[in-house]
């Protein structure tokens, strides 16, 4: 029995003295050697999120409604509506289309950038000065084929977010704008 107390005994006074130890030296390891980015995949981003915003510059409109999905292995979908519109007085046209797109994402403290790999548009509604026309009429009469949103962009093409604030219902954003001023959005939780 009395041997077994002392085994018991120096288990306890060796936990005693080890757990704080391995504690400071972890707290210290991780201070010099913090975890890798992808430990941060599955923080505030992954999930389904409303994504709503519009830009202009050069006299064309961006518009996007839909709904972004980000995975936590890095990928991440789009589908929704994107709307381009331009024109001056009375000629103005704008193109909605049903988009699908595929990436891939990067979460750098605040910053979150998206790289397309993947894109899919049909038109869905055309609007010439005013009027509403079917996107199969008009390339029915024009005998020419819708543009779509894909054969504008290139694969591999990145937009970068800076993240302003955040909770679990909500994100807003900085949107860095390549082509104009920068802009504030917010996504909200689907």
């Amino acid at each position: 029995m009395k041997k077994t107390s002392k085994i018991a005994a120096g288990i306890v006074s060796f936990l005693i003295v080890f757990v704080p130890l391995s504690d400071g030296l972890l707290n210290i390891y991780y201070r010099f050697f913090p975890p890798s980015l992808d430990s941060q995949r599955h923080a505030i981003i992954i999930g389904n999120w409303n994504t709503k915003y519009s830009y202009s510059g050069n006299g064309v409109t961006f518009s996007l409604n839909g709904v972004d999905t980000y995975f936590s292995n890095g990928k991440y979908n789009f589908h929704g509506q994107t709307t381009i519109s331009g024109g001056t007085g009375d000629d103005v046209i704008s193109l909605t289309s049903i988009t699908d797109a595929a990436g891939t994402w990067d979460l750098f403290g605040k910053d979150l950038t998206i790289t397309q790999n993947d894109i899919k548009s049909s038109p869905l509604k055309i609007v010439l000065n005013g009027k509403d026309l079917d996107p199969n009429f008009v390339e029915e009469i024009t005998h020419k084929k819708m543009p779509d949103i894909s054969s504008g962009m290139a694969n591999g093409k990145s937009q970068s977010y800076k993240i302003l604030s955040y909770n679990d219902r909500a994100i807003e954003l900085e949107v860095i704008n390549p082509y104009g001023e920068n802009f504030k959005t917010t996504i909200t939780r689907k």
